[in-house]
């Protein structure tokens, strides 16, 4: 899909297939003017929302997510908050992590960068810059 449609096409359908199952309230919000990157940029980007989605799944309870998409010349910034269960930094160190170290990763590979901010109780926040080259 990513290479014949694009980005936004990908994150739509996946975003129809996490509705129809009904789990909670799904927002996406794009502002600026989406900027097309190459199929692989997209691709990488696609996964590390689509790692979030899933932690979100397994783990947060949430009953709202929300999916942020903000263009601008320089970079795309991508927000993912959820009103979950959240969760410590210091004990997520010392569980399975496998899905926070990918999206780290995954970032980096594109001179991105990443930040998770998380607390018991209160939800999760994820956001992620990478440039547009």
């Amino acid at each position: 899909i990513i290479t014949q449609h694009g980005l936004l096409e990908a994150i739509e359908e996946e975003l129809n297939r996490i509705r129809k199952a009904g789990l909670f309230d799904l927002k996406l919000d794009i502002t600026g003017n989406p900027v097309y990157m190459d199929s692989h940029r997209e691709l990488v980007v696609f996964r590390i929302i689509q790692e979030a989605f899933n932690n979100i799944i397994k783990h947060a309870c949430a009953s709202a997510v929300c999916l942020g998409l903000h263009y601008n010349q320089e970079k795309l910034l991508v927000t993912i908050s959820d009103d979950g269960k959240g969760f410590d930094h210091r004990e997520a160190g010392n569980i399975n992590q496998a899905g926070l170290r990918n999206m780290e990763t995954r970032a980096k590979v594109l001179k991105g960068d990443i930040l998770i901010s998380s607390r018991p109780g209160v939800g999760t926040n994820l956001s992620f810059n990478i440039p547009i080259e």
